[in-house]
């Protein structure tokens, strides 16, 4: 028992606790150095890449594919060498060559495109039923 070297009053009893704070303070440092150097299982998915030469990489356009080129500026818009001064005119282009004669797709742009654009043309194709699309993704592919 832990005394007080204070004379005891009857009246005002003390009670003396002991501080755990350090106790506790250790306790955490030791469960996180624990937590961090255990050896955690990895799980991982065990796939096979293909390589390029694999990937079937069109090296040129096909003759019979539709065009369609995006540009940087967002207000240009080309398919098969036809330009379109906004999404709105490309996309009913695009419905009228589909319903007219589907051919396959070919989606060509430049190397800083924002991702957001492709996506919009993707979702568009999906809901026009154009269901395959080639995407031009080597700087030096002959286009027309």
């Amino acid at each position: 028992m832990i005394q007080s070297k204070h004379k005891r009053d009857n009246s005002l009893q003390e009670t003396l606790i002991m501080d755990l704070t350090p106790m506790l303070d250790v306790l955490f440092l030791l469960l996180i150095f624990f937590v961090l150097t255990a050896n955690v299982a990895q799980f991982s998915i065990d796939l096979t890449l293909p390589s390029a030469e694999q990937s079937g990489i069109p090296k040129e356009i096909k003759p019979d594919a539709l065009l369609l080129t995006m540009h940087i500026n967002p207000k240009r818009w080309v398919i098969d060498d036809k330009t379109y001064n906004s999404w709105d005119e490309a996309k009913t282009a695009l419905q009228k060559i589909a319903a007219q004669s589907p051919r396959p797709l070919t989606i060509a742009g430049d190397k800083n495109l924002p991702l957001q654009r492709l996506i919009k043309v993707l979702t568009f194709m999906e809901t026009i039923g154009l269901d395959a699309a080639e995407i031009l993704v080597e700087p030096n592919l002959k286009t027309r």
